[in-house]
């Protein structure tokens, strides 16, 4: 009966270390530290992800490409700014009431109330998903060739995502 019980706490260690493993892996592979140019933004990319300006040339602004995939395939982070006077388009989002979308879901993003876009593939947006953080960020992630390491890699990219408030 003593062997039996002294293995209950080994078999519980085993099982509870393989959840927390299933849990936090995932089709990104392991991650680096990533960062606008200025530093504002921060966030985890997959190790291997190539580190590139946006279009734009803003310091705020960042793109992570797969090395086996065409540029257009890249998540970009960009810092965004508040129009006290008129507003944003997506600001409706975020009004108490507001229009419902089909593929949005609310959530918060390093304490900022936030909108997760899941565009489907006749969308306006393309095919991807698109997370804006009020008055603050976007993070633009196109599905791309492989729409499951797109869209676990923005998973990892907004998890990660931390700025000075």
């Amino acid at each position: 009966m003593r062997v039996t019980l002294a293995a209950v706490p080994i078999a519980l260690a085993v099982v509870t270390g393989g959840l927390i493993w299933w849990l936090t892996s995932d089709d990104a592979g392991s991650g680096v530290p990533a960062s606008t140019a200025d530093g504002s933004f921060t966030f985890e990319a997959p190790e291997g992800w190539l580190t590139t300006g946006c279009p734009s040339d803003k310091a705020d602004c960042v793109r992570i490409v797969p090395p086996d995939a065409p540029d257009e395939d890249g998540v970009s982070v960009m810092g965004t700014e508040a129009n006290p006077v008129e507003g944003t388009p997506m600001d409706l989002l975020f009004m108490p009431g507001g229009p419902a979308m089909a593929g949005t879901e609310r959530l918060r993003v390093n304490g900022v109330e936030a909108v997760r876009l899941d565009s489907p593939a006749t969308g306006a947006l393309g095919p991807g998903t698109l997370v804006y953080g009020r008055d603050t960020f976007m993070i633009s992630c196109p599905d791309g060739a492989d729409k499951d390491r797109a869209r676990a890699v923005c998973d990892r990219v907004v998890a990660t995502l931390r700025w000075d408030r």
